[in-house]
């Protein structure tokens, strides 16, 4: 610090308490902590108003969002239509119309939580008296576009405009973030993913090779008359022509291999990286940073921290409230509180 230049004071932006910044070779801190609420002032920049084209921008991702809504729902749809009356019958076919209904209903109402509940809000006890308490905004940053403080665990999505408590990352597919209040349902959405698009090849394959004399007579009516002609670019065409022309239950049944094939690969890569950040104690945005995690916590220790301490069999029920024992549930705790 040097000593020969002259002290100058600033107010905590928490408690208003007046700080002496620390002096190197001239130039003062720019960045410097309150002594008493523990609250750190750094250069803010000023938050932008919302333009036309942020808002053009959150309606199409809004609207892409939609489209995804659509995609999930033609799945049990075409499923229920197309794939298992054609495939099943009798008891059979109620057995997996059962267990393909619960599925369906599981991703969509784990869709639906990790859009519409708050990704992670920021909750601080500051005390119910004007004095603020001794330690209460330790390591805290004042957040210039929410104007309110951010504690250490949280970052600011630009998109949500809001602070995120434990923020992994914002996910297009939910036009929302990703953090310790959704984390749960996101997970379980990805795994129920995993075991319907699994589900879905298999009885779309068993399907195909239940009727591949059809099958083949309808691949063949399209193929055969452009090998002939050596129009190959007509090959670019073969899809839509394929879907208009096709029997209903075989377009619907293509659209769905079409589909789960090309899914599988992403949500099962997706939940694998989820899953072995939450093995590190660590999330997506700090991996990003470089940030080493404080602590490496067991995997069953890291899994009941999204979970909750209930046994691993209820983990996959569903509830729209965290279960105890999880880091979302100790922030309603205090909120409540």
């Amino acid at each position: 610090m040097d000593e020969t230049a002259m002290p100058k004071q600033a107010a905590c932006w928490a408690c208003g308490t007046s700080v002496i910044l620390p002096c190197q070779n001239g130039l003062y801190a720019e960045t410097y902590k309150c002594g008493w609420c523990g609250a750190i002032t750094s250069p803010q920049k000023q938050p932008q108003n919302s333009s036309l084209l942020s808002r053009l921008a959150q309606g199409v991702r809004q609207g892409f969002v939609f489209v995804i809504w659509l995609v999930l729902l033609s799945v049990p749809s075409l499923g229920f239509t197309c794939v298992l009356p054609r495939l099943l019958t009798g008891p059979a076919l109620f057995l997996n119309i059962a267990w393909a209904a619960s599925l369906a209903l599981n991703i969509l109402f784990n869709f639906a939580a990790a859009i519409f509940r708050h990704p992670g809000p920021v909750e601080l006890e500051t005390g119910r008296d004007a004095a603020v308490p001794a330690g209460c905004f330790d390591n805290c940053y004042f957040c210039a576009p929410c104007q309110a403080p951010k504690p250490m665990l949280a970052h600011h999505c630009s998109r949500c405009r809001t602070c995120v408590m434990e923020m992994d990352h914002h996910c297009i597919f939910l036009n929302s973030c990703v953090g310790v209040n959704n984390m749960r349902h996101f997970l379980l959405m990805l795994s129920y993913l995993i075991v319907g698009c699994t589900y879905t090849m298999a009885a779309c394959t068993c399907l195909l090779w239940q009727e591949r004399v059809a099958v083949t007579s309808n691949w063949s009516r399209l193929l055969v008359p452009i090998l002939r002609s050596g129009h190959f670019w007509e090959f670019f065409l073969i899809t839509p022509r394929f879907l208009v022309t096709a029997p209903w239950w075989l377009a619907g049944n293509t659209y769905l291999m079409a589909l789960v094939a090309g899914a599988i690969p992403g949500i099962a890569l997706l939940l694998v990286s989820e899953l072995r950040l939450i093995f590190r104690g660590q999330s997506y945005i700090e991996s990003l940073q470089g940030r080493a995690p404080n602590t490496r916590p067991g995997r069953l220790r890291a899994l009941r921290r999204v979970f909750g301490c209930t046994h691993p069999v209820l983990w996959p029920a569903m509830r729209w409230h965290p279960p105890p024992g999880t880091a979302a549930a100790a922030l309603s705790y205090r909120k409540s509180a």
